[in-house]
C-alpha cells in the first residue's frame, strides 16, 4: 500500500498495529475457552505428532502452545 501522505502512513501503521492487538486477544482468548493451558498429554495429539513426522520424514515433532508468557508442548 502506498501512502500519498505522512497522516495516510500513521494511521496505516496505527491500523495494522491494532489489528494485530486485536488478533492475539482472540488467539489467547481461543486458547484459555478450550481448557489447554497446563493439560496432560493426550492420545490423539500424540497420534497426529506421529503422523506429522513419518510424512515429513523427520526425527522428531511436537505439539506446543503458546500464552502471553510460556509454553507448554502438548505432544512430543
Amino acid at each position: 500500500m502506498i501512502c500519498k501522505t505522512s497522516f495516510q502512513f500513521r494511521y496505516a501503521v496505527k491500523k495494522v498495529k491494532l489489528n494485530e492487538h486485536s488478533y492475539e486477544a482472540r488467539r489467547l482468548h481461543e486458547l484459555r475457552k478450550y481448557h489447554i493451558p497446563d493439560t496432560l498429554t493426550e492420545q490423539d495429539y500424540e497420534n497426529i505428532t506421529y503422523l506429522a513426522s513419518v510424512i515429513c520424514d523427520v526425527p522428531i515433532a511436537v505439539i506446543s502452545f503458546v500464552d502471553e508468557g510460556r509454553q507448554w508442548f502438548k505432544s512430543h
